[in-house]
């Protein structure tokens, strides 16, 4: 039994890291050009992979993959919001990244709705200010986008 665990364990790890590679590999299709930023989330949201989609969102913004995940996960969404706002993220790939989120945190499907409709009303400007403040802000914390 205990070997089986382990067996299963190791593979599950296997699996992981394959599709971190994957995501990796995604990310440098948008740094070519070869895909969309939107096309990317939508992919990874339906495929329920939030650490990728927190990991693309962080190198693409230049902010710590921890503190993007803890948006992301978080319940209340408006750092997820504001961060998507900031770098032109369709409302539709939203969208799919809120049903992802939602999904995981065992809430209501209309809370992803009610999120999704309120993001529409962000202004870009805003959220870009925002994003620039947090990054300072991480910068004179000295919280490196590297961790």
């Amino acid at each position: 039994m205990v070997n089986q665990a382990v067996h299963d364990a190791s593979i599950k790890n296997i699996e992981n890291k394959v599709k971190r590679i994957d995501a990796k590999k995604l990310l440098g299709a948008i740094n070519a050009g070869e895909q969309t930023l939107d096309a990317v989330i939508t992919l990874l949201a339906k495929e329920d992979r939030p650490m990728d989609c927190a990991m693309v969102l962080a190198k693409l913004s230049q902010l710590p993959e921890s503190q993007v995940a803890g948006s992301l996960l978080r319940i209340e969404g408006d750092s997820i919001s504001l961060l998507c706002k900031a770098m032109n993220i369709s409302k539709d790939a939203f969208y799919e990244l809120c049903v992802m989120r939602y999904n995981r945190l065992n809430l209501p499907l209309s809370k992803a709705e009610q999120l999704a409709l309120a993001y529409e009303k962000i202004n870009p400007a805003t959220a870009q200010r925002v994003l620039r403040f947090v990054k300072v802000r991480n910068t004179v914390s000295g919280i490196s986008s590297a961790a």
